[in-house]
């Protein structure tokens, strides 16, 4: 299956910027829905999911479990 661009994800989800498709993925892991997470991070093309790693990084608790649970999906 072919990555998408973060661009096309954030608009495929009706979210103005990439941040809201971010921010999507840290409730879905807030909500206890991991095979979502799972699937959102794994459909970011790798520049873009380092993006999500990094915009994780200095954040919340939430965001800080997020990022680690994602890591171990790479």
């Amino acid at each position: 299956m072919a990555k998408k661009t973060l661009a096309r994800l954030h608009r495929e989800l009706d979210f103005p910027f990439e941040q809201g498709y971010f921010n999507y993925i840290v409730e879905s892991y807030i909500n206890g829905n991991f095979s979502q997470v799972k699937e959102l991070f794994t459909a970011m093309r790798k520049d873009d999911a380092k993006k999500f790693l990094n915009y994780c990084v200095g954040m919340g608790e939430f965001e800080t479990k997020t990022r680690e649970y994602c890591i171990n999906l790479l």
